[in-house]
């Protein structure tokens, strides 16, 4: 098939690309492995919980334009986060601020981890330390002897960090993707359609793909590439590679290691629960989502996360079972009617939750988002800069920022 522009992957930023190009009047072919949009935005509808279980994103980060325009436009309805300020438990964040601010006097990057054994002597600072270690563990997913301490000051100075705004969306992301599929106008999607090898010189890309056992070739001028940084580091897809840069950008990445169980629960136990943490359990976060919502969320990232690979699907829920049970001191048994889980560690087409930069990756976000040769751009929260990488805002941020250098050219 033939068409002006292929778009590979149709979560937020393959979607709001689409869109943008669309409407623009562009042909446009958008392809999909899984058999459904949204990418690692996965929205379940179970009656009993009384809100969307959100097996994916979750929350809206800070007060991005063009995700609140969008969110606008589609109806959907918000519920800020709780204000936090007056919790000196959640991360203690002014002293955690001042520790940061020892990030402008290195003379190079390192570790989160390496930069809290130089920076916290004082035992005072422990708890401070501690909780910058968790946040890095539970909010970016990350390992604290890998991410980049530039990199997490970045996000925490940002509006993307848990210091900023937030909400959750009361219908849930689904909603948004089903309003971003309605409004692709004349825009091909193909699912089911897995991409195997992209060949490409200036104005010019051959996509092979496979959609339902059949081979198929697709040509275009330019191509926009969504795929998590995991799967292009996993997969040799491109011919010739990409250039030495990008690729430098992509090695700098890390796809971030997330389960996620949500329970549905009698809805007397969840009275008065908003957000536990339990460092002894194999789930140190637990979360109440919603008003009137039978789901309790439990959460484990980064190391915790690591310690669970390998585990069966049952033997992940069992462990976010007995962790509830551990941290709310009451038994489930009776109270536990359905558990949701996607693992996302063995998702072939996302092999990890969301990215973070490793040491050195302060500015491979940017340089991963760089056009090659005006024919390749790639796109999704791993591309986005300003503190918003991870996140669903920051991956529609880059799909219109190709589609607009698209439209430029």
């Amino acid at each position: 098939m033939k068409a002006e522009i292929i778009i590979i992957g149709a979560g937020a930023a393959g979607l709001v690309a689409a869109r943008e190009l669309a409407t623009a009047g562009r042909d446009v072919l958008l392809l999909e492995a899984r058999d459904r949009a949204g990418g690692r935005m996965l929205t379940i509808r179970d009656p009993r919980a009384q809100a969307p279980v959100e097996l994916g994103a979750e929350f809206v980060h800070g007060s991005h334009e063009l995700m609140l325009s969008l969110l606008e436009a589609a109806g959907i309805a918000r519920r800020e986060r709780p204000d936090d300020d007056d919790d000196e438990d959640w991360l203690q964040e002014k002293k955690i601020g001042e520790l940061l601010k020892h990030v402008d006097e290195l003379s190079e990057d390192m570790s989160l981890a390496a930069y809290v054994r130089r920076y916290a002597l004082d035992p005072a600072m422990g708890d401070v330390a501690e909780g910058m270690l968790a946040y890095a563990e539970g909010f970016d997913a990350a390992d604290p002897e890998i991410i980049s301490v530039e990199a997490f000051a970045e996000e925490w100075w940002s509006d993307a960090s848990i210091r900023g705004s937030g909400s959750r969306l009361l219908d849930g992301y689904g909603l948004l993707v089903d309003f971003m599929l309605r409004s692709l106008g004349k825009a091909t999607v193909h699912f089911r359609s897995v991409v195997e090898r992209i060949e490409w010189k200036r104005g010019e890309v051959v996509v092979h793909a496979v959609r339902e056992g059949t081979r198929e070739t697709h040509t275009a001028r330019r191509a926009i590439v969504t795929l998590p940084p995991s799967v292009m580091q996993e997969r040799t897809i491109f011919d010739p590679p990409l250039p030495r840069e990008t690729q430098e950008a992509l090695r700098l990445l890390v796809m971030g290691p997330v389960y996620k169980v949500v329970m549905i629960l009698d809805e007397a136990l969840l009275s008065g629960i908003e957000f536990v943490h339990h460092d002894e359990t194999p789930f140190p976060a637990l979360w109440h989502s919603l008003p009137n919502a039978r789901t309790l969320t439990a959460w484990a990232g980064g190391p915790s996360a690591d310690r669970l690979r390998g585990l069966s699907h049952e033997e992940i829920i069992r462990a976010a079972v007995v962790s509830a049970e551990r941290a709310l001191g009451t038994s489930l048994e009776k109270a536990l009617e359905n558990a949701y889980l996607h693992d996302w560690q063995r998702d072939p087409f996302a092999l990890g939750a969301y990215s973070y930069a490793r040491v050195g990756g302060l500015t491979a976000r940017d340089t991963l988002a760089k056009p090659v040769e005006e024919t390749l751009f790639i796109a999704g929260e791993a591309c986005a800069g300003q503190g918003f990488g991870g996140t669903v805002a920051g991956a529609l941020d880059t799909g219109m920022r190709a589609a607009r250098a698209i439209l430029s050219l």
